[in-house]
């Protein structure tokens, strides 16, 4: 349980470093914009959210694997008790 707990912190601290990193992207990607003169378009707001989020996608890959690798064994064994 006390594991779990720990994971489950660790998992917490990654998101807020990850969406640290997209807030960085965004702020630079609109200093970028703004440099050379460009307006801000429905088109750089869809690269924004692709440049903000491509962190998360990771991140969420990496949730989603320990949750099915901690659920594995166990769905292992319901499977075999049928």
């Amino acid at each position: 349980m006390w594991e779990l707990e720990e994971e489950n912190e660790e998992l917490q601290k990654k998101l807020e470093e990850e969406k640290e990193k997209g807030k960085a992207r965004e702020r630079w990607f609109r200093n970028k914009l703004e440099e050379e003169g460009k307006r801000y378009d429905i088109l750089d707001s869809v690269q924004l959210i692709f440049l903000r989020f491509r962190g998360l996608k990771s991140f969420i890959l990496t949730v989603v694997a320990k949750l099915f690798g901690s659920l594995g064994p166990s769905l292992c064994m319901y499977r075999g008790a049928e």
